[in-house]
């Protein structure tokens, strides 16, 4: 039973870091190649997607990852 929980954890890290990094490799490679802004997402997101949709979307995910801490965690 420990050894499937620590091998899932690892699994679970790996997962998370390269989650994290693939994103911050593309917005890098962005920068240096063509010198945009990593903000420019900003702006597409604001021209393209209307504000409540972005707002709603933000906090339909803000309230989830509160009731995953609070399943999970508390």
């Amino acid at each position: 039973f420990v050894i499937w929980t620590v091998s899932d954890l690892a699994a679970l890290a790996v997962v998370k870091v390269y989650a994290f990094l693939f994103p911050v490799y593309y917005i890098w490679h962005r920068w240096k190649e063509h010198g945009e802004s990593p903000l420019a997402v900003v702006d597409w997101i604001d021209d393209h997607i209307p504000r409540p949709v972005t707002y709603g979307s933000l906090a339909t995910f803000g309230v989830a990852m509160v009731a995953v801490w609070w399943v999970h965690y508390a």
